[in-house]
């Protein structure tokens, strides 16, 4: 038997102002997810001849996932032929996951908790990642252009378990 039941909420926001000058512009971008799960199983083994419970285990998983992002963009020309443009970005996400193992070994229905401590723990993850972009184009002649930009995202990552307190994970930058 599986039970595998989850609530999600999704909330989105985006905003953009457009000025008198053509081509500038600011957008604004908001995200909210939310996720609720539970996944739990339980597997019974009857006797060959379908008779009387012989033993059971199960699972249960409680798991919880959100992640907020928020975003900002803003272009503008730059004389005639040329546009700028930059931005920034945040994401958040949090994420735990609680699981814990029980046997039935009698196989009269009472579970208990499993001696192997391996099969229960949880997990807590938080990342967030800042980004922050400039690009630069400059349009030719005959509909050519060309576009020049870099991008840069930090990422830093916490993590821990019931079992371990702080698990290494380097925090680390790309351009």
């Amino acid at each position: 038997m599986t039970n595998d039941l989850s609530n999600t909420i999704d909330v989105n926001f985006s905003y953009t102002h457009l000025y008198d000058k053509p081509q500038r512009e600011f957008s604004l971008l908001a995200l909210y997810s939310i996720n609720n799960r539970n996944n739990d199983f339980e597997n019974r083994t009857l006797e060959e001849n379908g008779g009387a419970l012989f033993s059971g285990y199960k699972n249960l998983n409680d798991s919880y996932n959100q992640e907020i992002t928020i975003q900002a963009d803003y272009q503008t020309p730059i004389g005639t032929n040329q546009m700028i443009e930059f931005g920034g970005k945040d994401i958040m996400r949090k994420a735990l996951s609680d699981y814990s193992y029980f046997v039935d070994e009698t196989g009269d229905g009472q579970y208990v908790p499993s001696d192997n401590s391996q099969l229960t723990n949880n997990l807590n993850y938080d990342q967030n990642i800042i980004a922050g972009y400039l690009s630069y184009t400059l349009s030719m002649p005959k509909g050519y252009s060309l576009k020049a930009g870099t991008r840069y995202e930090y990422t830093t990552i916490e993590a821990y378990t019931q079992t371990e307190d702080n698990i290494d994970i380097p925090s680390y930058g790309v351009m």
